[in-house]
């Protein structure tokens, strides 16, 4: 667990305690090939306006052979599962960070932009110190884990417009799309909602399979 008062020594040593970062690295053990195959068995599924498979939409992003690819953590405050992604925001932000490196890493992406409301300013000062705990870590930015494979997180906080663009005013801000697969600046993006990318991380240290059977509710 981490919060703004808690030393980041503390922090990161809780959460290797609990199994920090043992599915990303499974996942490059794996390969991005068969980490989508652990995502298929395990029946995940995306809540980003289309409950569609967290596979099927990985998938098909992995498939685009554009330049740029991005992962988009969708923690909107007027989403359906806003009220529980307040909590796990703050208490779990290693873990969504993880989650959001395993995605990009199976799709081909080295971007991920995670999106808050202004109505969240805890969560946003919890996850921004996270992101910097992250890379000082070797968790977050070049060569993670000495794994080769490059992601980093930006966070953005807007007021919550249903829609993943560009704005006028901020070339690099967005507001998310509802839907689970979109563009942001002209490139495939995968648009997940907290609740399926905390799973992520579980799902590759425990297996599909097994995740599968036991479902989500162990994720949390």
């Amino acid at each position: 667990m981490i919060t703004v008062n808690v030393p980041r020594e503390s922090a990161v040593a809780d959460y290797l305690r609990q199994g920090g970062q043992r599915g990303l690295r499974r996942a490059f053990e794996l390969g991005a090939t068969r980490v989508r195959a652990e995502v298929e068995l395990s029946g995940l599924r995306g809540h980003a306006g289309t409950g569609l498979p967290a596979s099927i939409i990985w998938q098909t992003v992995a498939s685009s052979s554009a330049s740029d690819k991005y992962i988009c953590g969708n923690a909107d405050a007027g989403s359906a599962t806003s009220v529980a992604d307040h909590g796990v925001l703050e208490r779990d932000p290693f873990r969504l960070l993880e989650g959001m490196v395993i995605a990009g890493y199976a799709v081909g992406a080295h971007v991920g932009y995670l999106y808050l409301c202004a109505e969240q300013p805890r969560a946003a000062a919890v996850i921004s110190d996270a992101i910097g705990i992250a890379r000082d870590e070797g968790w977050l930015g070049d060569d993670i884990l000495e794994s080769g494979f490059d992601f980093d997180v930006q966070l953005r906080v807007g007021g919550g417009a249903h829609i993943c663009r560009e704005t006028p005013t901020e070339t690099a801000d967005f507001v998310p799309s509802p839907q689970a697969i979109t563009e942001l600046f002209g490139h495939p993006t995968v648009v997940d909602d907290i609740p399926t990318l905390l799973s992520v991380p579980t799902v590759l240290a425990v297996g599909g399979s097994a995740f599968a059977r036991v479902g989500r509710a162990a994720a949390q």
